[in-house]
């Protein structure tokens, strides 16, 4: 990495649990990259996770910084902090990064070519670039190619990617239809290096630290999912862009729970083990869709009728009552606006 611009870049983690094994290949590589400052929030990880970041700390005390937290905030309060600390460090550039994440080596330069090529056409700032994760189901690849930013954060009045006007479509795409989408056919298809988005996840996005002074930080409220689509959204609607950069490629060392092993994501919600991680994502979806996709209440509550009709049968036949209990308290409180930290769905 020759761009001295990544000396005024700072990467943000954030991670929690025992998940040592992963940051720390990430680190190794980010500290390759000559990156100014590597900013690590501890959302209350595990004791062997605390000791091989002091080791790093230790190591690199002029690059990595690492910010404590007693209990795990979740990801909304966690990269804001780690905002803060960047723009206290006189970064002008922050790259969020999940702590699973492994960038290739040319993933932050292939950004920086493309916010040449972007500013020269642009006269604002206000944009953010998101690298191209390409383990994952690429929903932005997708976007891209059927030239359809919608289905990124979903068609109007849908709730989780179901819509009763497209059932039949979907069920023939899962069963009867290849659905995947891969970089070799963004590449017969554009020649260009970056295409736009209309909403972003945090994993792999760069943006001046102009873009916080325009629109803050990320909400606390949403504490653990969708907090990252509200953010790149509120982005948008105050007149910034997202850019999604094909070549800066970055790689998932694990598989999240979304890539789900079943073909329908109500099966997982019926059977997860994790009743925080199914709390704040039912809730928080219901919230962001209330404040974001709605133009029509009765298509969306119709759609949300049928979805948990199917998660609870499917939870009621696999005796999973706890998770039918978690399901409608989230339901409820998406629907009532209750954000914010629930005490009985505290995070580990």
């Amino acid at each position: 990495m020759s761009d001295k611009r990544a000396k005024n870049t700072a990467a943000v983690i954030v991670t929690y649990e025992n998940r040592h094994k992963y940051f720390s290949k990430l680190l190794d590589q980010l500290l390759t990259m000559q990156l100014g400052k590597i900013i690590v929030v501890d959302n209350n990880s595990h004791i062997e996770s605390k000791k091989v970041l002091d080791e790093y700390t230790s190591k690199y005390s002029n690059r990595i910084i690492i910010i404590r937290n007693e209990t795990n905030v979740g990801s909304a309060i966690g990269f804001g902090q780690g905002m803060q600390a960047a723009i206290e460090q006189k970064a002008e550039f922050i790259w969020l990064l999940d702590d699973d994440l492994l960038p290739e080596d040319t993933a932050l330069s292939e950004i920086f070519s493309c916010l040449d090529k972007i500013l020269q056409n642009n006269a604002t700032e206000k944009i953010m670039l998101l690298s191209n994760r390409i383990n994952k189901q690429n929903i932005y690849l997708k976007a891209i190619i059927q030239k359809n930013q919608n289905i990124i954060i979903g068609r109007k009045n849908s709730f989780r990617s179901l819509h009763i006007f497209n059932v039949i479509n979907d069920l023939s795409n899962k069963f009867f239809h290849k659905n995947t989408i891969d970089n070799t056919m963004v590449n017969n298809t554009n020649n260009t290096q970056y295409e736009p988005l209309g909403a972003a996840c945090y994993g792999g996005l760069f943006f001046n630290v102009n873009v916080i002074e325009a629109i803050g930080f990320p909400n606390k409220n949403y504490i653990l999912y969708y907090d990252d689509y509200e953010y790149s959204l509120r982005h948008i609607k105050s007149g910034g862009k997202i850019f999604f950069v094909t070549r800066s490629i970055v790689h998932d060392q694990i598989t999240s729970w979304h890539d789900s092993k079943y073909k329908f994501a109500f099966i997982e919600i019926a059977t997860h083990n994790n009743f925080s991680i199914l709390y704040y994502s039912i809730r928080n979806s219901i919230y962001f869709a209330k404040t974001y996709n709605i133009d029509n209440k009765f298509i969306f509550y119709l759609n949300l009728m049928v979805y948990s009709l199917f998660t609870c049968l499917t939870a009621l036949i696999l005796l999973r009552l706890t998770n039918i209990k978690v399901y409608a308290q989230a339901v409820k409180d998406g629907i009532m606006g209750r954000m914010g930290l629930n005490q009985k769905y505290t995070l580990k």
